[in-house]
Parts: structure tokens; sequence; C-alpha cells
């Protein structure tokens, strides 16, 4: 994107789009006082941080008093509830973006034209990682209270008249399933102006924060429903709803909880049968063992565990476990066990 080319195309595209005229008197001024658009200050650069605002300020000269046009990347920005746009009787435009996100970044060009000529610049929208910067850390104090100070009575046709901004859900979670015991979260984004207020509701009755739910408002842009243990009863259709001076919005979300498994300690189908072979002979031993959860298992020899190896060949498959001995040796004539074990308890 190369500004000062986009700048030369912008500005013809304004010139066609408003079809201008050479007839000074019809905007009521002789061309005596006529005066071409210089842009006496520019817009800075502006670093972005996702959920708050940026703001470019510039300001204009010229008679008759320019039409103010902004554009994002060449394509241009209409007054909406996201952006909001100023020009003052003394000449200083701004362009404001509310909840600016990663997708506004970019190049902004403001273009000014009048019967007699016309005028950009042009400024960049960047996002590197760098700590926050207040939008207001890159317009001087004198500017930004006049910018702040002007009411409707100032702004110009091209201008924003409205002071607030609906509330707008940008981005809303998607319906969960869990097990009853495990943390469950919902995360949304909203925009508006001023900041919404927002309210959950489970089945049409309102949910407060207490020991088991936390409600997090705005934190890095996003606001949350926490459940730090779920429980059967927070199962339901959840509604939640931001709401302003400007409007409200809402979506709607489901949490489906699934009961928690009933722990039952581990018990084996068979028992092991003692066995008797030569030296030099295979020997095997199989068991099988059920429990809430599926136990695991290992054996031991004389009480002491076993490990799978080239002389104690282990395998273990759910709730099932085998020990193959291929060649049998005096030494293997022991005592040997299997065991299945879960967190409700041991059995051998």
């Amino acid at each position: 994107f190369k500004v000062s080319t986009s700048e030369m195309r912008l500005q013809k595209e304004v010139d066609y789009r408003d079809n201008l005229t050479s007839d000074d008197e019809a905007f009521g001024v002789s061309k005596d006082d006529t005066k071409t658009p210089v842009f006496s200050q520019k817009p800075k650069n502006f670093q972005l941080m996702d959920g708050a605002d940026a703001t470019f300020v510039c300001k204009v000269e010229g008679n008759p008093r320019p039409n103010i046009q902004w554009f994002h990347d060449g394509r241009m920005i209409r007054p909406s509830q996201r952006y909001e746009m100023k020009l003052t009787r003394d000449g200083y435009v701004s362009l404001r973006i509310l909840n600016a996100y990663a997708d506004d970044a970019g190049h902004y060009t403001c273009c000014a034209t009048n019967v007699v000529g016309r005028d950009a610049c042009s400024a960049e929208l960047f996002q590197d990682g760098v700590n926050v910067i207040d939008e207001t850390s890159y317009i001087d104090p004198d500017v930004l209270r006049r910018m702040q100070a002007s009411d409707r009575r100032d702004h110009e046709p091209g201008g924003v008249s409205e002071k607030y901004f609906k509330p707008v859900f940008r981005k809303v979670p998607v319906d969960q399933d869990v097990t009853e015991g495990s943390m469950c979260r919902f995360d949304c984004i909203v925009t508006g102006r001023p900041n919404p207020e927002l309210l959950w509701y489970r089945e049409g009755v309102q949910v407060f924060e207490d020991s088991l739910h936390k409600i997090v408002i705005n934190e890095d842009g996003i606001n949350s429903l926490i459940f730090d243990a779920t429980h059967k009863k927070d199962a339901g259709l959840y509604t939640c709803i931001a709401r302003n001076r400007g409007g409200e919005d809402r979506f709607q979300v489901r949490l489906n909880v699934a009961p928690r498994p009933i722990n039952a300690p581990p018990r084996f189908l068979d028992r092991l049968q003692n066995k008797t072979v030569r030296e030099g002979e295979p020997v095997s031993f199989e068991c099988e063992a059920v429990g809430v959860p599926t136990p695991m298992m290992g054996w031991q020899k004389d009480g002491k565990m076993l490990n799978d190896s080239a002389f104690h060949r282990i395998q273990t498959d759910t709730g099932k476990s085998s020990l193959t001995i291929d060649s049998a040796r005096p030494d293997d004539s022991a005592w040997f066990q299997c065991i299945a074990a879960n967190v409700a308890g041991t059995a051998t």
C-alpha cells in the first residue's frame, strides 16, 4: 500500500464522486476569497490495541469549507456506530475508531475537497505487540480539549451526530458439553458506546457472582461467565444481554452437564490358577478386572513389582492383563499376583 499513490487516486475519485463545479457563487464565496484545501496539521501513526479506541486528528484550511471523507486502505469509511467523525469550525478533523481490532489495522487517508482543489494526508494504524499506548497521547492537549468540547452544532454534515452506539457482540461462545465437577467458561466480546452493561440469565433467571460462579467484566476486552466446578443445576439455556443508552444486543448459549461417574473399586472376574511347568517350557497367566474408572493393572512376583522385560512379557489393555514367561527357569518358581487399582480402591 503506497500512501502517496493512493492519496492521488482517492483525490480523483472524490472529485468524480462529488461532481464538483467551478461555480463559486453556488457556495456564496467569491473567487477572490477561495482557497485550495491544505492540511496544516497531519495525523500521526497510531498503535493498535485490541478493544481500545483509536483516534486520528488533523487540521485543514480552505475556502469554501472543504468536504471531508475518510478512507481505510482505499475503501471509503461511512459514519456508523464504529466510526465517529468530526469537523470543527476552526478546521480540526478527527476520526475515532471505537473498540479497534486487528482487522482495523492499515492506512487511513483523509481527503479534503472544495470547488478550487483538494488535498489528502494519511497515517497508519499498526499492530506490533508493544505495550498499551493511550490514544490521547498522540494529540495535543489543547486540540483534544477543543475536539471534546465541540457539540453537534460544530459538526459538518459529514460528521456523526449520534452520541450513543448500541451494543454489538463481535464474538459469542458456542454450546458446551461438560462433566459435572469440571470447569467451564463462556467468553464474549462486545462493542458499544458507552461501554455496555452485561447481564447473564439462566432459563430467564439472572445469574449473580458467588463462590462457584465468576462474572468477569471487560478483562482485556473479554467478558466472561466462569463456572469453577459445574453442577447439574447449572445445565440450561443461558442468555447474555448487553445494554447501554443506545440500545441492547443479546445471544444465547446452552450448557449441558453430564452426571459425574460413580466410582467403583476394582473387582476380578476370575481368579488365577496355580501352574506347574518344566524348565524351559512357556507359561502364561491372564486376568480381567472391572471398576469405575477402569483400573490400572500390574504384576508382582513374591511381593515385588514386575516390569515388562525379555523374561517377563506383560500386556495390558482396558482391564485385561497377561503375564507370559517364554522359557521358565528355576528362579521363576514363585508367587505371582495381579494387581488392579483405581481411585476407589485396589484388588489382588
